[in-house]
């Protein structure tokens, strides 16, 4: 019903300025630090983070080691590079088996509002809409 729907959607519009995490590889950087997210499909005996700039070339490796399966976060020194949007690859092994490692990217939620389609989409800082259902996470 009406009251409902509209119950709803203050829920939503209460997630305007919060953070979110969605699939994509971009490397968030405040005050010079680089962080980052992936999430490992299963364990992994050799996990490494190869940063990028936007062309594809390989700025530094950070070498994680052996993690268990799920999500998580790592750091780098971004000094060197200021005023440069950065990416992330994340891949894993366990023994010679390659496991699967997802990319996560942050923003913070500008908007909320209906796509074309009627279902749910924040508008995020970068200025990319986003369908809700691709968050993975409201923080």
């Amino acid at each position: 019903d009406a009251q409902e729907s509209r119950g709803l959607g203050d829920v939503y519009k209460r997630q305007v300025g919060h953070g979110v995490l969605y699939e994509g590889n971009s490397l968030t950087v405040a005050d010079k630090v680089g962080y980052g997210t992936f999430e490992l499909a299963g364990t992994a005996s050799n996990v490494t983070v190869q940063i990028k700039n936007p062309s594809g070339a390989v700025l530094d490796t950070v070498k994680l080691g052996a993690l268990g399966a799920g999500q998580h976060s790592f750091q780098w020194d971004a000094s060197n590079y200021p005023d440069t949007e950065l990416v992330f690859d994340a891949s894993a092994t366990n023994g010679q088996a390659t496991v699967a490692a997802t990319p996560y990217s942050t923003a913070v939620v500008k908007s909320v509002g209906l796509q074309s389609d009627g279902s749910l989409a924040v508008r995020l800082d970068d200025g990319q809409s986003l369908p809700y259902s691709k968050v993975k996470a409201v923080f």
